[in-house]
């Protein structure tokens, strides 16, 4: 039977606060959780769902579902996370160690693969792109970095009004963000690619990815930018594949 009355009433959701902290309350204080908890010895970086067993982790999640279910609950957490992440991003600190971490996880060629792989499945349904990617790169104001804007010069001085950078999520193929596309007909495309970032294996995922529909994609390495000349030669080249 449907419940009466308004749900976002001040007294509705007073209640459901009380509701989510007797159940937040539940999930810390359950014995088996402590029981853990004191078994396992405490290591720096550890959190309190470390200790948990695949039991205690299918509960919690049951429970964690139902709440989700509560469109009230999801604006409540989403906002006061917003704001837990707003404190900790202003602080300088925060931010290198985060960099650093991040860093370390992505040289990681399995970390890398399976970062990948969600992200690619992720961009194939639309309700994920409209609803969070989209806005995302709105509110991300996406530039060029310098070697973009640098292999964007190059290509704007040598083939005027053939190339468009779009590396800021105007164009998406199957959740692949491309950085440069051909405007005049060619289905081609230019993909910039950091030493740092990207292992020489990438560059043949790439363009068997992007070859599926129906891209023929060349992969500029960023070394490549400190030799104009021969860069300016191998995209004559692919103009005339």
């Amino acid at each position: 039977m449907p419940l009466r009355g308004d749900p976002y009433s001040p007294k509705r959701i007073a209640a459901r606060k009380i509701v989510f902290a007797k159940l937040a309350k539940w999930t810390h204080d359950h014995p088996e959780h402590q029981r853990q908890a004191a078994l396992k010895p405490k290591k720096k970086g550890d959190n309190y769902t470390s200790s948990w067993t695949p039991e205690r982790r299918k509960v919690v999640g049951e429970r964690t579902k139902l709440l989700w279910a509560d469109p009230v609950y999801r604006k409540s957490w989403s906002e006061g996370r917003s704001k837990a992440q707003l404190r900790r991003w202003s602080k300088s600190e925060n931010i290198q160690a985060q960099s650093e971490k991040f860093k370390e996880l992505w040289k990681n060629p399995e970390y890398r693969a399976k970062q990948s792989e969600i992200v690619r499945e992720l961009w194939k349904t639309k309700e994920y792109r409209e609803a969070f990617v989209v806005p995302w790169l709105k509110a991300m104001r996406l530039r060029p970095n310098k070697q973009e804007q640098s292999l964007n010069e190059l290509l704007q001085k040598n083939f005027p009004h053939e190339w468009r950078y779009v590396g800021d999520g105007k164009v998406v193929i199957n959740g692949m963000i491309p950085d440069f596309i051909n405007v005049n007909g060619r289905k081609q495309i230019i993909e910039l690619f950091g030493e740092y970032w990207h292992p020489k294996e990438d560059e043949e995922k790439r363009k068997e990815n992007l070859k599926r529909y129906g891209y023929d994609t060349m992969v500029v390495w960023s070394e490549e930018l400190k030799k104009p000349e021969v860069l300016v030669e191998r995209i004559k080249e692919m103009k005339e594949r």
